[in-house]
Order: structure tokens, then C-alpha cells, then sequence
């Protein structure tokens, strides 16, 4: 039995519905009253890292990978393609690659919010 509950608490994730809604609800009022109700998105995101709600390396991550997906799809080369990335981000192509394979899941909302 014990077993059982230890797998159960395992398999869920991060956050719930109710947790995600509170925290929409604070960023909004966060963004309003920070730059009035005309915010763009540039702005709600720009807060979001200022507040440390974002961290900004996933954003760095994220660019990474659609990066890479965006040069895959117009037929690059991964070997190529790690190179190149890697110059643009001042990293290594093994710092590039690990990125790639270790996060690309963590941005799926599946993977991260129990009621999707």
C-alpha cells in the first residue's frame, strides 16, 4: 500500500489548476499596476523575468531549441546545426546538445500541469 501511494505522489506534476489561476490573477494585477492595463506581451514577459518568475535561462533555452527545430525542418544538419548554435549562444556543442535533449520535455505543458 505504501508503495502504491509513494508511485501516485511521484506521477503528479508541478502544478494544479488552482495554482496556475492564482498566479495569473497576481501576474495580472503585478502587470497592471506596473504598466496600466495597455501592457504588451514583451512587457508581462519582461516582468515575469524581472520578478524572477522566469528564469532567465529557460528563456535561453527555449530560443535554443526552436532554434534548432527551426534548422532541422529547413534541412540542416544536427552536426552543423550544434555548431552554429553554439556560436550564436557562446556555448559548447555538448552544452548545446544537453540543452537540446534535457529540457525540450519540460516545456510541454503535460509534463507540467496536472490539468491539461
Amino acid at each position: 500500500m505504501k508503495i502504491g501511494m509513494k508511485l501516485l505522489k511521484m506521477s503528479r506534476r508541478q502544478n494544479n489548476e488552482r495554482v496556475i489561476e492564482d498566479y495569473l490573477d497576481r501576474v495580472e494585477s503585478e502587470v497592471i499596476q506596473r504598466f496600466t492595463e495597455c501592457a504588451t506581451i514583451k512587457d508581462v514577459v519582461k516582468h515575469l523575468v524581472y520578478k524572477g518568475m522566469v528564469d532567465p535561462k529557460r528563456i535561453r533555452y527555449y530560443m535554443i531549441i526552436r532554434d534548432f527545430d527551426e534548422m532541422i525542418n529547413n534541412g540542416a544538419r544536427k552536426v552543423s546545426t550544434y555548431l552554429d548554435l553554439a556560436v550564436r549562444y557562446d556555448l559548447s556543442e555538448v552544452q548545446v546538445q544537453n540543452i537540446i535533449y534535457r529540457h525540450r520535455d519540460k516545456e510541454l505543458p503535460i509534463n507540467n500541469i496536472d490539468f491539461l
